[in-house]
């Protein structure tokens, strides 16, 4: 939805005579809470890859994102290594060219919705961090 038809999304709901809906907890926490659930999430051995937490814990995911920065930063403000979390690699042009080999040769089929549905770090291919890699 645009919002700049009416300024924002809850403006444009209203118009629509739709209710808000009510604000997630995660939305209220404080930083500390926030730092809390991730500490707990953790210690449950929860997966914490932005991937995986965006789908299972949508509004902690984001809160933590608004609140703290990033993901990354929201992971390193308890402690956690974001770089031993983190499933997203990084990704050269010729490993990308061997991996879509390696799955053309297993018969998979490469649209783009396959990979992005069963391949999920080759979809989020990004280019290597590092200078020379």
């Amino acid at each position: 939805m645009r919002s700049w038809h009416f300024g924002s999304h809850l403006n444009a709901t209203e118009a629509a005579g739709i209710p808000p809906e009510p604000v997630a907890p995660e939305w209220t926490w404080s930083t500390a809470q926030l730092q809390q659930a991730l500490r707990d999430l953790h210690a449950a051995g929860t997966d914490l890859s932005s991937g995986r937490i965006r789908k299972s814990h949508h509004d902690l995911f984001y809160a933590s994102r608004k609140r703290l920065g990033s993901w990354k930063k929201a992971l390193e403000s308890v402690g956690l290594n974001y770089d031993s979390v983190r499933r997203a690699r990084d990704w050269s042009q010729q490993a990308v060219i061997d991996q879509l080999r390696e799955l053309h040769h297993a018969g998979v089929h490469l649209r783009t919705t396959t990979i992005q549905e069963f391949h999920i770090p080759l979809s989020g291919a990004e280019q290597p961090t590092s200078v020379g890699a």
